[in-house]
């Protein structure tokens, strides 16, 4: 049963008073994703990100796994696509689908765990209004299906161990196995989960013949994770290499230097990336960052009536944050990486919101305030970065940057460029195709140095040609998906052996290994990123090795 905490009165509960029902939360939720999903349909200027694109190169070929992830965002895509079609929009609704589970689930894991059903109003509230999650609404990664998936997955979790629940132990299973199939990243849920059990192991309140109902959510986990193992399986374990290539650990999918060249070498144990970590967590989430850290606080006090769930919630998030925190000494940590440990955290916020009106007094309602002015300017703002780019104080503060030698001459803080460019750069590379066509007689192929330039061109060029990755094949970068494909396998020289080529990328040298005639271009005029030159191979050989 949902029980108010003692030391929890609420000053503002009358605006609040219906708040203990579900529907405020749903219809809260439900308006921000009709507002997203008419912004993406009518509203939305941008191109696909190079990741989207990505995963939509994935969506068009179904398989059990992918190299570096597993197939849960190729299988969503595949779906959306199938009733709106190849279009941006087809790419990015699941976005505002899962946002919008993920804020539920947050709301749910709120109401249960502390005990008070208005604290869930709070919490999807702050999934709606933290930098991360507002992107994760209307662009197609990875992270926001995963963090839904974590979402229900604790929700569900919370029942078993401490109401008798007897299905949510599948339930459970079920959600962290989806999970899995997203982000690998999921399974840190695993000991959060272990290390509240023992925690609170004289205060849990399990099911008769629980055990039962965990191993039947112990078979559903293991059976969800079965299209990784079977892929991995069968092409040597490549996204193990992947995984260790990320954490810089031997054995990693990294090439190895070339012979005379001196290794790039990385401070270890430098306390400087930790803080950079730590500055990009508090930028991703915003003033609900010292929300999360009041809510820890209060929640750890004696005389907190909702101080187990707290625990809980507080387990959950501490595994993957501080495995990325540690991992810093290490190796750089990008900080989308351990998103899904705010998660709970932002229940538990939503809790401090609600409460901690009477413990914060002023600081807290500036700091709520606050919260809610940040939020609706990133969420706002960025709807139309290129009007932003465009304004005076915009271009005021880059002329004082690159006065101060802090940017580069040509640059803009806002990098507009790159999530507007991609059509009108494509255009460009087909320009360039038609003329080799012409002068060879041949159908030219497009080679980009970077997977996520392919499969940019893949999805904007006319036709929606095979567009090809060079990555792995000349001993600079790491493998791709590209080179798991039997038809965009450039290893294939047979194959493909004297065609031309619009490449996009590396330098002249690294191409001259792989044509018999390389010729620079320069770089073209809608090439967002500097030093990415453009050439024309004449008569492809493959590359050596």
């Amino acid at each position: 049963m949902e029980t108010q905490p003692e030391n929890c009165t609420h000053r503002f509960a009358p605006w609040t008073a219906r708040g203990g029902a579900w529907w405020p939360t749903l219809l809260l939720v439900v308006a921000v994703s009709l507002f997203r999903v008419a912004y993406l349909a009518w509203w939305c200027p941008y191109t696909l990100l190079e990741d989207e694109a990505h995963y939509w190169e994935w969506s068009r070929r179904l398989d059990w796994s992918y190299y570096s992830k597993g197939p849960g965002v190729a299988w969503t895509i595949a779906a959306s696509r199938t009733l709106f079609g190849d279009t941006e929009f087809g790419v990015r609704f699941p976005a505002v689908v899962l946002a919008a589970i993920a804020a539920v689930g947050a709301a749910g894991l709120a109401r249960r765990a502390t005990g008070e059903p208005r604290a869930g109003f709070f919490a999807a509230l702050l999934m709606l209004l933290i930098p991360a999650f507002q992107f994760g609404g209307i662009l197609m990664t990875i992270d926001m299906p995963y963090i839904a998936m974590w979402s229900l997955a604790a929700w569900a979790a919370w029942a078993a161990l401490t109401e008798k629940g007897r299905w949510a132990w599948p339930l459970a299973a079920a959600a962290l196995g989806a999970g899995f199939l997203y982000k690998y990243t999921a399974l840190f849920l695993l000991p959060g989960l272990a290390a509240f059990a023992l925690i609170a192991r004289g205060r849990l309140a399990l099911a008769p013949r629980w055990r039962w109902w965990a191993a039947a959510g112990v078979i559903v986990l293991l059976a969800s994770m079965l299209p990784v193992v079977i892929w991995n399986a069968r092409h040597g374990w490549p996204t193990m290499h992947h995984l260790l290539g990320h954490l810089g650990i031997s054995g990693g999918d990294l090439p190895p230097p070339k012979p005379g060249d001196t290794p790039p070498t990385k401070e270890p144990f430098a306390p400087s990336r930790g803080l950079e970590f730590l500055g990009t967590q508090a930028a991703l989430i915003g003033p609900a960052f010292i929300l999360m850290i009041l809510g820890s606080r209060w929640i750890l006090r004696p005389d907190t009536a909702a101080g187990l769930g707290g625990r809980y919630l507080l387990c959950l998030a501490a595994p993957i944050l501080l495995f990325y925190t540690l991992l810093t000494l290490q190796t750089d940590v990008e900080g989308n990486w351990a998103l899904g440990g705010y998660l709970s955290l932002t229940s538990l916020a939503g809790w401090a919101v609600l409460c901690g009106m009477d413990h914060g007094g002023a600081g807290m309602r500036r700091l709520w305030i606050a919260t809610l002015g940040v939020g609706l300017f990133v969420g706002l703002a960025p709807l139309r970065l290129d009007w932003l780019a465009a304004s005076g104080p915009m271009r005021w503060v880059d002329r004082q940057l690159i006065a101060m030698k802090w940017m580069h001459p040509g640059r803009t803080l806002v990098p507009v460029g790159r999530l507007m460019g991609a059509r009108a750069m494509a255009m460009d590379v087909q320009e360039q195709a038609d003329r080799l066509r012409a002068q060879t007689g041949l159908e030219p192929m497009v080679i980009a140095e970077h997977y996520g330039r392919a499969s940019l061109l893949a999805f904007y060029l006319p036709g929606r040609p095979t567009v090809y990755c060079s990555s792995s094949l000349d001993a600079e970068g790491r493998p791709t998906q590209y080179d798991f494909w039997k038809d965009t396998d450039l290893r294939d020289t047979e194959r493909f052996r004297g065609r031309p080529a619009v490449l996009i990328g590396a330098d002249l040298e690294r191409w001259q290994a792989g044509f018999d005639r390389v010729v620079p271009l320069g770089r073209l005029e809608h090439e967002p990123k500097e030093h990415r030159d453009t050439f024309l191979g004449y008569g492809y050989k493959g590359f050596p090795g």
